[in-house]
């Protein structure tokens, strides 16, 4: 849809808002605001109403919503202008100050005012005289605004009275009504070739008006445009020395803005430990604060500093903390810029001046961007997924600290990457993946100007000039894992590490009863107890298949490679007789004797979170991604009939072994067959295969204190049990004597240097 109000033109499938040659994106939130305000033009809007309709959750402070609302002014504020757009009402709320007009999306802008007149004309026919003036008055707010379209009420009135004059000659000389048809059709006709020719002239001069704004404006924003995939592909070979030899599995190699130095993570048995290491030397030290625990997060842009954790175990205590290495070999502690966030956070820049850190923070169902103010010493929101499932989880501060670029993820739509300016304050989309695609380990090229991130077949740049992708097709070594550039052909790597991860039965003391069954090369996770059998997905006969454990071991599914790929924990009807298999966007019932398979239909396409089976095995559960909300479905496997139970905030679905079904959101746990509603002291926004339900507990993992946190479902409370190691995946029987525990192990990997041509 598109809408005009004053000056300014909205289309909400592009989420911009124009105004001649000014063009400007709006984020999320913003959007969200502008859309409730053109949706209610014709009242004012209190507080409350914003917060229920545009935040939609029961918190939110009044800095929120004035810097929400201080934003969107700034967005329709045009240089030479003074007109407010969104208006004040004191102690009632706000209201928009000028009636959006709906029109077509080719419409150009140009042509708003005839378009207006046209209406108001339709209405006044059988409107009253109020009304009709209200809609002329509205009509010249809109018109005068706009320099190339002079229609006005006087012009409109001098057309009706010259229809009416027409109207009375013919009613008075009957004989003379063909000769004043023939001479109105004359005039009709050179009016039009006239328009025709004056409209040539202004659509010409308005072309060339835009066309300049277009290049100023795209100059000022950095020469961006919207480029669609646009891809080629080369094979190279890579040449691969090590940068560091320490013993263990080395990971998150991070090059120095200036080149000369790198930082790392080493894990091995004494620990993970960070490390900076020089690229023109063999020297490698390590960062220490006291008896702290250090993991080193990123370097500042342009400088010698870098960011860590510094985390004191004894004493529970977490900070970011500032470490500057200019004197390098010498790294030396500064000082602590914050707390730990609460929620765990993908990433973390310091920015240029060193103000600002900026960290994607994980939420119930999306990641946002924020921002924390050094010196004020308190965090802001920076740019708001909107409750997008999945969010702004990848950003990067520009190696000349001038922009950033982040990228907005969404399940069923195409990942978008967007170029934020620090010193115009305003995001640019310029580049759109053709599907929802997930990037990992992204980082800026030295130029500034291009991007660069791991793929499953080598590397892939994407030229955010052109929008050109380049694929880098491996022709030699290993798969990379991650990297980050040094130059334009040149870049610190990690090869993927070889994993394998394997099934252990315990009891509940954990004492280990068996494990002989479960010993393959390759993989084996996902456990999930079925009455004293154990169902499980491996690959051990070559491709993702699930398996169950009896009195013998037997493969239960053939699937082909592709389709395994995709294979999620077992749902397992409570006696036995079918099963759900989930594959992100496709549900299938599976009976358990034969085999056949069943789709689960959704009229729309959606992401399928989790998925469980109802005790009365006729009706599915499900969590899937609708208009940017996570929701739980009930689908009727007899009637076909498919409603919506709770409309947002779900995470995952669980069946407990008599088969009644639970959902969570990021803190509780509530039934949908049962009436259990519980407050969990554990993150429970976490993998599906870290929680488990027994007729009696819910089991969830806590990966940070490496620990089971039990809660009791009647009575709400809660027990701990510390694991001995860190675990991959868990599942407790139906009357809580045993535990399947996945571990998973890594083989050393090393820092390597790597170039091409």
């Amino acid at each position: 849809m598109v809408f005009e109000f004053g000056a300014w033109r909205y289309n909400a499938e592009k989420s911009e808002i124009q105004c001649e040659g000014t063009v400007r994106e709006l984020e999320p939130l913003i959007e969200k605001l502008l859309n409730y305000f053109i949706s209610n033009s014709n009242k004012i809007i209190s507080r409350q109403e914003l917060i229920d309709h545009v935040w939609q959750h029961a918190y939110v402070d009044d800095n929120s919503i004035n810097r929400a609302i201080s934003e969107l002014r700034k967005q329709l504020k045009l240089p030479d202008s003074n007109h407010i757009y969104i208006k004040t009402h004191y102690r009632k709320g706000y209201s928009l100050t000028y009636v959006p007009v709906q029109v077509q999306a080719s419409t150009s802008t140009n042509q708003a005012g005839t378009i207006q007149t046209n209406t108001i004309q339709a209405n006044s026919t059988g409107a009253t005289s109020d009304n009709v003036s209200n809609d002329n008055a509205t009509n010249d707010n809109t018109i005068n605004s706009i320099d190339e379209v002079t229609t006005s009420k006087d012009s409109l009135s001098q057309d009706t009275q010259y229809s009416k004059d027409q109207d009375q000659d013919t009613q008075s000389n009957p004989g003379s009504e063909k000769t004043n048809t023939a001479k109105f059709n004359i005039k009709a006709i050179a009016a039009a070739i006239l328009l025709l020719v004056v409209f040539y002239f202004v659509y010409a001069s308005y072309a060339l008006s835009n066309s300049a704004d277009d290049v100023a404006s795209s100059q000022a924003a950095g020469n961006y445009d919207v480029h669609q995939d646009n891809s080629i592909e080369r094979d190279i070979e890579i040449n691969s020395l090590p940068a560091s030899w320490l013993i263990g599995a080395e990971s998150r190699p991070i090059v120095s803005p200036d080149g000369s130095m790198f930082s790392y993570l080493n894990k091995s048995d004494e620990g993970t430990k960070s490390f900076v290491g020089s690229l023109v030397g063999n020297t490698n030290t390590q960062l220490e604060y006291k008896n702290f625990d250090i993991y080193v997060i990123s370097w500042q842009v342009e400088s010698s500093n870098l960011i860590a954790y510094v985390r004191d175990s004894k004493a529970s205590t977490c900070h970011i903390g500032l470490f500057d290495a200019s004197a390098f070999p010498v790294v030396d502690f500064v000082k602590n810029l914050m707390p730990c966030p609460l929620n765990p956070f993908y990433k973390m820049e310091l920015d240029k001046l060193g103000q600002n850190l900026y960290y994607s923070r994980k939420g119930d169902n999306a990641t946002d961007l924020l921002l924390w103010d050094i010196e004020a010493q308190q965090s802001r929101m920076f740019l708001s997924s909107n409750d997008l499932y999945k969010g702004i989880r990848q950003f990067g501060i520009s190696p000349d600290g001038q922009k950033m670029f982040y990228l907005k993820e969404e399940h069923t739509k195409p990942t978008n990457v967007y170029i934020y300016d620090f010193q115009s304050k305003e995001s640019k989309k310029v580049f759109e993946f053709p599907k929802f695609t997930i990037l990992k380990n992204v980082n800026w090229y030295t130029d500034s100007n291009s991007l660069i991130w791991p793929s499953d077949s080598g590397l892939t740049t994407l030229d955010l000039d052109t929008g050109l992708t380049t694929h880098l097709n491996i022709t030699n070594g290993e798969p990379i894992n991650n990297l980050s550039p040094i130059n334009k052909t040149q870049a610190l790597t990690v090869s993927r590490a070889e994993s394998k991860s394997s099934i252990s039965i315990y009891d509940m003391a954990l004492n280990l009863i068996e494990d002989r069954k479960f010993q393959a090369d390759g993989q084996s996770f996902f456990p999930r107890f079925f009455n004293d059998q154990l169902m499980f997905v491996s690959n051990r006969s070559g491709s993702y298949q699930y398996w169950l454990a009896g009195e013998e071991l037997s493969q239960i599914t053939t699937y082909d490679k592709e389709y395994s790929r995709i294979i999620y924990p077992p749902r397992i009807a409570n006696d036995g007789s079918f099963y759900l298999l989930q594959a992100e966007y496709e549900l299938y019932l599976v009976e358990a004797d034969t085999g056949i398979k069943r789709k689960i239909e959704y009229k729309d396409e959606h992401f399928i979170n989790s998925a469980a089976i109802g005790p009365d095995k006729r009706k599915i559960y499900t969590v899937i991604s609708v208009n940017e909300k996570t929701q739980v479905w009930e689908y009727d496997l007899i009637s076909n009939n498919i409603k919506m139970l709770v409309p947002a905030n779900a995470i995952h679905m669980l069946n407990d072994p008599s088969g009644n079904v639970y959902y969570t959101t990021g803190t509780r746990l509530v039934g949908l067959t049962t009436s259990v509603d519980l407050e969990i002291e554990a993150d429970i926004n976490i993998y599906h295969s870290l929680m488990s339900l027994s007729n009696r507990y819910f089991y969830v993992y806590d990966r940070k204190n490496a620990q089971l946190v039990r809660t009791e479902l009647t009575t709400g409370e809660t027990s701990y049990i510390d694991m001995p190691q860190k675990i991959a995946g868990f599942a407790v029987n139906k009357d809580d004597t045993q535990i399947a525990i996945t571990t998973a192990t890594q083989t050393d990997t090393q820092i390597n240097r790597t170039s091409w041509k």
